[in-house]
């Protein structure tokens, strides 16, 4: 069954939120509860929302058509790739540009997450390529 596109961007919003709530509750539980240095808190809890992340999008999102030895890959690529496009922007927004940070991350906050669903649909969650098929 091919999922209708603003039903994938509804689902991967929905992810997203997910995975960014878990990453919050992680690291609060991990450090308030559990006495955790905050940065090791934060890398667990990075973790953590990434699982969530990569599982929801490539369960429900986008319907597992690719292998977990081909989307693992392509995923922590995207993720690196979108982390750094994160950075850039906000370094050329807020440093370069001088913008106030609440301004600088407007962009940035519609920008990572489109080329995040983008990279992700046509590339770490696509459906394998056919072998033989002639694509028109």
């Amino acid at each position: 069954m091919t999922i209708p596109l603003w039903q994938k961007i509804a689902r991967f919003a929905v992810v997203g939120g997910t995975a960014t709530l878990t990453h919050l509750g992680m690291a609060l539980l991990l450090h308030y509860q559990f006495d955790l240095a905050a940065l090791l808190a934060n890398v667990i809890a990075f973790f953590t929302a990434w699982s969530v992340s990569y599982l929801g999008n490539w369960a429900w999102t986008f319907g597992a058509v690719a292998e977990h030895k081909t989307s693992v890959p392509r995923f922590i690529a995207v993720s690196i790739g979108c982390f750094g496009l994160n950075q850039g922007l906000l370094w050329l927004l807020h440093s370069v540009a001088e913008l106030p940070l609440w301004l600088a991350l407007l962009p940035v906050v519609l920008i990572v997450p489109a080329t995040s669903f983008a990279a992700s649909a046509l590339w770490a969650f696509a459906a394998p390529a056919r072998l033989g098929t002639v694509r028109s």
